[in-house]
């Protein structure tokens, strides 16, 4: 059997990312409320307001048990995310200029890491909906979050400034007379 071509994997990561956000969008409009205006999102940044006490009263024990899922889910939604990015930079990496290729290949393999600190972010979190988790894994969730979001921020923009300028916008070099 041959082997997956980078390109198959690239529109199966897509295919995948694109179910689990729109899941994961729906059932997070069930954590959403005064106390947690942006659903999840507010949890995994509830150790740095110190309000996940309050957060985990507002969801009662059904928004609990929704968020547990959630985290669950969200395992293999970083699989897909974080192999979507790299795929998509791995791919980008041939049809950049020479110089730019190691630095868009390398930001490939770095989107794995915003899948792995999703991971300890979950694992963080799901401590704090076992009611076993102190202030502390809160605000290392946090910390973990903030990374994953800074990695995805950095990677989605070199993807999309990639795909405009090398892809949409293919100007030929300069010096080009023809």
């Amino acid at each position: 059997m041959p082997g997956l071509s980078l390109t198959a994997l690239f529109r199966g990561f897509l295919a995948l990312t694109l179910v689990l956000t729109a899941a994961l969008g729906l059932l997070d409009r069930g954590l959403r409320n005064a106390v947690s205006p942006q659903g999840i999102v507010s949890f995994e940044f509830c150790g740095y307001a110190a309000n996940c006490e309050a957060i985990l009263a507002a969801w009662g024990e059904g928004g609990r048990a929704l968020a547990m899922f959630v985290q669950g889910l969200d395992y293999l939604y970083l699989l897909a995310y974080s192999g979507l990015g790299c795929t998509a930079l791995l791919l980008l990496a041939r049809r950049v200029p020479p110089a730019l290729r190691r630095l868009t290949a390398g930001l490939g393999w770095c989107a794995l890491l915003a899948g792995a600190a999703d991971a300890c972010e979950n694992a963080a979190l799901v401590r704090v909906l076992l009611g076993d988790g102190t202030p502390e894994t809160a605000r290392l969730a946090g910390h973990f979050a903030s990374a994953k979001f800074a990695i995805v921020g950095l990677t989605l923009a070199w993807i999309l400034a990639c795909w405009l300028r090398f892809v949409v916008i293919r100007r030929p070099p300069t010096g080009h007379t023809g």
